[in-house]
Parts: C-alpha cells; structure tokens; sequence
C-alpha cells in the first residue's frame, strides 16, 4: 500500500473510475509556474546528416534504448539505410528497439496491394506532389519565424524536394536489421501500404 502516486497516459483521465483522488496536476502545475512554457519531455535535439557515418557523434549519449523514425528513410539511398540500420545496432543498448514507420509497398500482393494504396491515398502524380510540396516551402519561407529554418534545410537539401526516394517492401527493412545485428525484427503495425517495423536488439 502506498499514500500516493504518480498516473500517466491514459490513467490521467480513468483514475476516477479506479477510486484515486487527484493531489496535483504536474501538468497544470508546470502551466502556472512557467507561464504556459511547453512541458519538457527529455529530449535532446541534434544536428546531423544521416548520410554521413559520423552522425553517431552528435548524440549526447553512447547508447540509446529506443529509437523511433517515421517517413524519415525514404529519403536516403539504399545503401545509407543499410549502414544506418548498422550503425543503430551499435548505439541501442541490448534489449532496446528500434521502430520505422514508413509506407511500405505490398510487393506479396501485386493487384491487392496497389487497390489498397489508392483507397488509402489517391494517386497523385509526382510532379503534383513536388508543386504542392515546393509552395509549402514557398509560403513558410515567408513567415519571419520560420525563415532561418528554411535557410538552414535549403543548406542540406538542394531543393525542397529531394528526388531519392527508397521505398522498399517491409521484408527488405526486415532483412536488413536482422542482418545489421537485431535479434529478432518483424511488421508490429500495418495499414495497407503504411507499416511499422520494430527490432530488438
């Protein structure tokens, strides 16, 4: 038995059913002491291309013990993924995982897996994806807040959009992993052509 605790996710909004009485809301609490700062989460943003082996080096730690990427590694080429998948073997502490969502072709479906896709997301033609995709940039470019990210994001990427796109099925991620040093890798999530990978080292 114990006098209190502390309740997160979904018990912040169950605990009355559970027969608890709410103390103190930390939330609310930070609100009012801060005056409305954003809550802290503990993360520590970083600089670095993943395309160049030395990213590693700009974490502010060794290891790590999760990992979460989404719709981020379409963008490199193959090989940079598969060297990225290596190098995420050795920063995840053993027992930790690694998660990629991204949207992944269902190659084992040929007729299914394209109805799916256009269900899911009418097709649009790349070259309308890139116009819509360059006014966005357009339109924060000119925002004066955004400004200097824009300058910074068009100092990696030439344009605003990058024309590598590797979208390989979920059994190449699943391979590569396995063959980058996890233990055990495998589809946790999928919603026709959107998946989510998980491994554990």
């Amino acid at each position: 038995d114990v006098d209190a605790g502390v309740i997160i996710h979904e018990g912040q909004l169950t605990y009355g059913g559970m027969g608890l009485s709410k103390i103190a809301d930390y939330g609310e609490l930070w609100a009012a002491e801060t005056d409305g700062l954003p809550l802290p989460l503990g993360l520590d943003v970083v600089r670095a291309d993943l395309r160049d082996r030395g990213w590693a080096d700009a974490l502010p730690d060794s290891q790590v013990d999760a990992v979460l990427t989404a719709t981020a590694l379409h963008w490199l080429p193959q090989d940079a993924v598969r060297r990225l998948y290596r190098d995420l073997a050795d920063l995840v502490r053993w027992g930790g995982v690694v998660a990629h969502s991204e949207r992944m072709p269902l190659t084992d479906l040929p007729r299914l897996g394209p109805a799916l896709a256009e269900v899911q997301q009418p097709a649009v033609g790349s070259d309308d994806r890139r116009a819509r995709w360059d006014a966005w940039w357009e339109q924060a470019s000119r925002e004066p807040a955004l400004q200097p990210a824009v300058t910074q994001r068009h100092a990696v990427f030439e344009t605003t959009y990058p024309t590598e796109e590797f979208s390989p099925p979920a059994s190449w991620h699943i391979t590569a992993l396995r063959d980058a040093g996890f233990a055990e890798a495998g589809i946790v999530w999928r919603s026709g052509p959107a998946a989510v990978i998980a491994a554990v080292r």
